[in-house]
């Protein structure tokens, strides 16, 4: 029986950036964060890598995604001075993937408890991975998509602090 292809709803801008994290289709973009004293802090994207492990917990599938981020630190409102402070970079890293989860966590949410299907085509891997298995469960793959379990890790690095400062 043929998919019948139709829109199921529309994600608001930060599931789509979430979708763009997970997938690893990022080209540039900005990640603005502020820290505890409300300072506002821009890291801004130089490349996404991402890589997606698939395995079996249970029969059912469960995958894995490794996110790495390279970029550069574009604005800092903090204190002068201190912006190129290792401590002070880790902290940036640090806001930068909090943020960058809360995206992903939304948009996974949005796309297995509401949507329940897998635009981000894990079936793919499925099918390559086990294609046996494939065959049987290819018609109701949204419904295993929509209750397997999908875990990531967010790795943010500035190795760039735009047109002055070095690392300390």
């Amino acid at each position: 029986m043929a998919r019948c292809k139709k829109l199921i709803g529309t994600p608001a801008k930060e599931e789509l950036k979430g979708i763009g994290w997970i997938t690893g289709q990022i080209e540039g973009g900005l990640v603005k964060v502020k820290n505890q004293a409300d300072q506002v802090t821009v890291y801004e994207i130089q490349s996404v890598d991402n890589r997606v492990k698939l395995s079996k917990k249970n029969g059912h599938p469960s995958f894995h995604i490794y996110i790495t981020s390279k970029g550069r630190l574009s604005e800092d409102w903090t204190s002068p001075g201190n912006a190129f402070q290792n401590k002070k970079l880790k902290e940036v890293e640090r806001l930068a993937g909090d943020q960058v989860n809360v995206w992903i966590k939304s948009a996974l949410g949005k796309l297995q408890s509401e949507y329940r299907t897998d635009v981000l085509k894990f079936g793919e891997k499925y099918r390559i991975q086990y294609p046996r298995e494939w065959e049987k469960v290819k018609g109701k793959w949204d419904e295993l998509f929509a209750e397997a379990d999908i875990t990531y890790d967010v790795d943010i690095n500035i190795d760039n602090f735009g047109s002055s400062g070095r690392k300390r």
